[in-house]
Order: structure tokens, then C-alpha cells, then sequence
């Protein structure tokens, strides 16, 4: 079984396929749902930037998630990325410069703002 930490670091890894990858068909190639994150500014960074080390203080984690909101500030795909955070309910990391818990109180919001 993977670490929960091996997890969160390929799921950032998955920005960093697409066009440059060998295993891409270009001649055949079209624009899909997820080609915004070709132009995400966190390709490439290290994902422990974006994702909490096992056992992280409450400190420590303010901190690095304030460093990761303002990379995610200057994305020109935040709004896209945040939106597919959303959507998939991705429980771990700082995606479109929110936190999981934000997350979470956003779509609490909504929802009851919903059922009213």
C-alpha cells in the first residue's frame, strides 16, 4: 500500500503530463477538459509545496499554504483549476488557491444555500 504522502505526490505529478510526454499521440492530439493544466504555474514545482508532509505542525502548514495560494494568485488558470477542484472534491492539497477545508466550507455553503 502507497504512503498517503507517495498519493499526494502524484497527484501533483499529473500536471506534469501532456504535450511533452512520449506517450502522446500530437498528430492526433485535441484540446481535452484538463488542458488548462499544461498551463499551470505549479508544473513542475515540488509537490511538497501544494501538499502537507505526514505529521506537519498547524504552523508549518499555514505557512506553506499561504506560499502555495500565492503561486496559485498568479496562475493564469486559477478559476479552472479551483473549479475542477471543486468538482472532483479533491480532499488534499491547495488547488486553485484554496485549501481542502475551504473547500469543503464552500460547498457546505452552497449546498445549503441550495436546499433554501
Amino acid at each position: 500500500m502507497l504512503s498517503p504522502y507517495v498519493v499526494r505526490v502524484a497527484r501533483r505529478q499529473r500536471c506534469d503530463t501532456g504535450m511533452g510526454d512520449a506517450s502522446v499521440d500530437t498528430a492526433n492530439w485535441a484540446p481535452s477538459a484538463s488542458e488548462w493544466r499544461l498551463r499551470a504555474r505549479c508544473r513542475g514545482l515540488p509537490p511538497d509545496t501544494f501538499y502537507p508532509p505526514d505529521k506537519e505542525r498547524r504552523s508549518a502548514r499555514r505557512e506553506r499554504e499561504l506560499r502555495a495560494k500565492k503561486i496559485c494568485l498568479t496562475c493564469p488558470v486559477v478559476e479552472q483549476c479551483r473549479r475542477h477542484a471543486l468538482d472532483t472534491q479533491e480532499p488534499h492539497g491547495v488547488w486553485g488557491a484554496t485549501t481542502p477545508l475551504e473547500r469543503e466550507r464552500w460547498a457546505n455553503e452552497v449546498h445549503t444555500a441550495a436546499g433554501a
